[in-house]
């Protein structure tokens, strides 16, 4: 997202403009839920005195959710504008780059329903959205 943020940056000379790191990154990306990753944007997002007025949010694939859920769930700072960049608001369903790598059926979609995947509750819970439930 970094050079997303020079692009508005040369679109709006002067604007403030932030690229927010939820937590250590990938590693926490991967394997903290999503509310976790929820209430650290939320702080961080609190805690910036340039921000006190209100700010427009651009978020990418999984920082689309994170800037959907923060403004369902948060009133401060306020958000006017949400931008989903790529971002699964309505869920999405099987992981087709997986599918080559398994042998047998192609079952990728089932696996997320397991006790195991259900019991983990990572990244992808609050998103997956079993279309034929």
């Amino acid at each position: 997202m970094e050079e997303s943020a020079r692009w508005v940056r040369r679109a709006l000379p002067g604007a403030y403009v932030r690229c927010v790191e939820v937590g250590n990154g990938i590693v926490d990306s991967l394997r903290r839920p999503m509310d976790w990753q929820l209430r650290d944007l939320a702080a961080t997002l609190a805690s910036d005195p340039k921000l006190r007025r209100g700010m427009h949010i651009i978020g990418h694939s999984q920082g689309a959710l994170l800037g959907r859920a923060f403004v369902q769930r948060y009133d401060y700072p306020r958000v006017y504008t949400l931008i989903s960049w790529a971002g699964p608001q309505a869920g999405y369903f099987g992981v087709p780059e997986l599918e080559p790598l398994l042998e047998g059926p192609k079952r990728t979609s089932a696996m997320w329903y397991t006790p195991v995947m259900q019991a983990r509750r990572g990244r992808c819970d609050s998103a997956w959205r079993r279309p034929r439930a």
